[in-house]
């Protein structure tokens, strides 16, 4: 019992130590977690991305920040009328991808990010993030210049705005895109909650029923004339993905997570030392026999 008892305290030090290995799967992330770093071009932090980042922005200090979804770190900023662009990987990812382009009918994809506009407004102009077929663009999250609210765009055919207006208030941006076999559809919600499995759609902040089907296979952060914020880029197939329920500062506390784990251990293994002393002191005990006392 004692030798099931200890292999079971060395079980849960190996969970603990992977917990957080067994968080849902992202397929793009980008915390913009750049040390002594200016400039995006050439940058490659992150997963799930083809290559580095080109093009023209800056990665400035401090994360963007926001209930439960602040991340430590820096985040990026465009630079009024230039662009940084990146490509994703499909390696994987042949199930969601069609000739190396994420859209592959029958799929959904969940795109989230924080942004803000850090001058209090886009007006006169626009900016955001837009997904990109080779060089082309196929649609756009964020302020698309025809308002001062977030909104969603398939390029060339539709807008939907929602009643957020983009300012110097950091929202939290989550985007469901769907590929259907006819037309694809796309919701957009605004600071939606999170620790559910997806917001439901009659809460979505705008949407887009009949998007003509595209495909992608990169990303392009641009703004114009003012600059714009970005941060906690993410790319899953579920909600959960892109909004976990505990998507708090993560990188602030995980490299003390090992700590931690071998303190915890190091107390379990005292602990089962001590019940396997008592229990063979007292084994011990039992097995002295009684001395007898001679009567005269």
């Amino acid at each position: 019992m004692i030798v099931h008892s200890i292999h079971r305290i060395l079980a849960l030090g190996a969970l603990l130590t992977c917990a957080d290995s067994l968080r849902a799967a992202i397929l793009v992330s980008d915390d913009f977690a750049y040390d002594n770093a200016a400039l995006i071009d050439g940058l490659h932090g992150g997963t799930g991305w083809a290559g580095p980042w080109s093009g023209i922005g800056f990665i400035t200090p401090g994360s963007l920040r926001f209930p439960q979804l602040a991340f430590t770190g820096n985040k990026a900023t465009s630079q009024g009328s230039k662009c940084a662009f990146r490509k994703f990987s499909a390696t994987g990812n042949e199930s969601l991808t069609e000739n190396g382009k994420f859209g592959k009918d029958n799929t959904t994809l969940w795109i989230s990010f924080l942004i803000n506009a850090p001058a209090g407004t886009t007006i006169p102009g626009y900016g955001g993030i837009s997904l990109f077929e080779e060089a082309r663009e196929r649609m756009f999250i964020g302020d698309t210049g025809n308002s001062n609210v977030w909104a969603i765009e398939r390029q060339g055919q539709t807008q939907s705005f929602s009643s957020r207006v983009a300012d110097s208030n950091t929202c939290f941006v989550v985007c469901r895109i769907q590929f259907l076999p006819g037309p694809d559809r796309i919701d957009l919600w605004i600071d939606p909650p999170s620790g559910v499995t997806e917001p439901l759609r009659k809460e979505a902040s705008a949407s887009i029923d009949n998007a003509n089907d595209f495909r992608f296979d990169g990303i392009r952060f641009c703004s114009a004339p003012l600059s714009m914020n970005i941060d906690a880029f993410r790319m899953g197939t579920a909600y959960g993905d892109v909004a976990p329920r505990t998507r708090w500062n993560r990188e602030q506390w995980l490299h003390w997570i090992p700590w931690i784990t071998s303190y915890v251990l190091f107390f379990l293994l005292i602990c089962a030392l001590i019940v396997v002393a008592v229990m063979s002191s007292r084994r011990r005990k039992g097995a002295i026999p009684a001395t007898r006392t001679s009567v005269p």
